[in-house]
């Protein structure tokens, strides 16, 4: 019987032309399955809105765009969250009524105070409406808060403060004030921060339980009369004499603004409007 070579099966050698489709074939589908599974991560960090009793939930992490919500302004006029500002912006994500976020409108008054700038901005929004009074509190003009109205929520938790840069792109976030300080910008407060904090009022800067600090205070009262406190590691200002100007700072805010590592201190402005820094013995 004849044989023909186009008629007889030969087992592949090793490295083969056989073995090479199928190392094509299996390479093709690793290359698929990275793939799927790249873009499944992506899509996984995009901003999931799920509803919740008929607001939409927002998520956002490090790396999104804060982009494409409407935010209302105090004139009512709504504007997307990313005209805020173009310039690195610190959000702070918080809701009237939110006991944590009570708790801490001492330190917004401070931060907004010495770190907002043309460099750098301090914005506040709101999930739902905010009563005029809670903003009279805060001590904070209008232009640097804005409310969704209830239309949104941008986060499961408040207060959550984002940073974000100039393309409106999210490079840090984080649930916990104490944590804000190392996200603040390394410039120092200028005269026109202090001014805006304490109005002409010399600053006392100390610290919680200080005898030289509470030896300073009588000292300020003598020189000046009238004076605001600043008190490193109290929690809350004292309830017992609400007229005392007495802030509370927890988380060392003033110290990051005016570069101070000794206690206690007046910070205060000369006639030219240069700041003074003055230990008190």
């Amino acid at each position: 019987m004849l044989s023909y070579p186009g008629f007889i099966r030969r087992r592949p050698k090793e490295g083969g032309y056989a073995i090479s489709i199928r190392k094509k074939i299996y390479l093709l589908f690793t290359v698929l399955g990275i793939l799927i599974l790249a873009a499944t991560a992506i899509w996984a960090r995009r901003p999931v809105p799920r509803k919740e009793n008929g607001i939409e939930q927002l998520h956002f992490a490090v790396g999104d765009r804060l982009q494409g919500y409407e935010v209302y302004d105090s004139y009512g006029e709504g504007l997307d969250i990313s005209e805020i500002s173009d310039t690195p912006t610190l959000f702070v994500f918080v809701m009237a009524g939110c006991s944590d976020c009570l708790r801490e409108f001492p330190s917004y008054r401070l931060l907004y105070a010495l770190f907002d700038s043309n460099q750098f901005r301090v914005a506040f929004i709101w999930d739902d409406e905010v009563p005029q009074k809670d903003l009279d509190e805060l001590n904070i003009p209008s232009e640097a808060s804005y409310s969704a109205k209830g239309l949104y929520k941008f986060t499961d938790w408040v207060p959550t403060y984002y940073l974000v840069d100039e393309t409106d792109t999210i490079i840090d976030q984080t649930k916990e004030m104490a944590h804000v300080v190392s996200l603040l910008p390394e410039t120092k407060a200028k005269s026109e921060n202090l001014t805006r904090l304490s109005g002409d009022l010399p600053v006392l800067v100390g610290i919680d339980r200080c005898g030289a600090c509470r030896r300073a205070s009588e000292q300020m009262q003598a020189t000046y009369g009238e004076y605001l406190y600043l008190m490193e590691g109290l929690e809350d200002s004292p309830q017992d004499d609400p007229d005392a100007a007495i802030w509370a700072d927890p988380h060392k805010l003033v110290s990051r603004a005016f570069g101070l590592d000794t206690y206690p201190v007046c910070l205060r402005l000369d006639p030219t409007g240069s700041i003074i820094k003055e230990e008190i013995e």
